[in-house]
């Protein structure tokens, strides 16, 4: 019984607890006595004066094609949706099986959004295609466009998938610059049906 009235006590003390932080936070400034009082006002400084902007940035792969067959080529356009934010540069690293899919060149082709182009290479063996591109100094690219572009040749038929190395809060991996921070939210990656 007397545990019961303890539990109760502690309930009634954390409810008088809760009470008096939300009517401190009300009304910011409490009189407890002659010369006690609470004023509550939140601290100056960058984390409450500055704007966050939650934004961020899309890359994604896409074919025209409906129908592709062993044999086809193939054209993979690679789609940088920077969601309003200003981009600097891009790393990207795609992965592909060798087996299914051949590259056409051994570098992936420049789109519309970057011309400075620092590593660009596709390791037609191991299927992987790694590529960095930088806006030119003070001319950060905002909107959506095509990025890059790679041509494949489909050797047979079967499902296969192109994908991004992208891993959250990663930067050894796929990632989209703005201001020296990686905005890289989302990756949307491409599923091949060849016939």
């Amino acid at each position: 019984m007397s545990k019961k009235y303890h539990i109760i006590g502690w309930l009634i003390i954390i409810l008088i607890i809760v009470g008096f932080v939300i009517f401190v936070v009300k009304y910011s400034k409490v009189e407890l006595g002659d010369n006690i009082i609470i004023t509550f006002s939140p601290p100056k400084g960058k984390i409450f004066n500055k704007q966050v902007d939650y934004k961020k940035a899309i890359l994604s792969l896409f074919v025209e094609q409906e129908e592709i067959k062993a044999g086809d080529e193939i054209k993979v356009n690679i789609i940088l949706d920077t969601q309003s934010q200003p981009v600097d540069g891009v790393d990207v690293i795609l992965k592909y099986d060798p087996l299914v899919l051949k590259a056409q060149d051994k570098e992936v082709k420049k789109g519309e959004v970057f011309t400075n182009f620092m590593t660009n290479e596709i390791n037609q063996e191991t299927g992987i295609i790694k590529f960095s591109a930088l806006s030119q100094p003070g001319q950060a690219f905002t909107g959506q466009g095509v990025l890059a572009f790679i041509d494949f040749q489909a050797l047979k038929q079967g499902q296969t998938p192109i994908s991004f190395v992208f891993e959250p809060a990663s930067t050894q991996d796929t990632n989209v610059a703005s201001q020296s921070k990686d905005i890289l939210k989302e990756v949307r990656e491409l599923g091949l049906n060849i016939k």
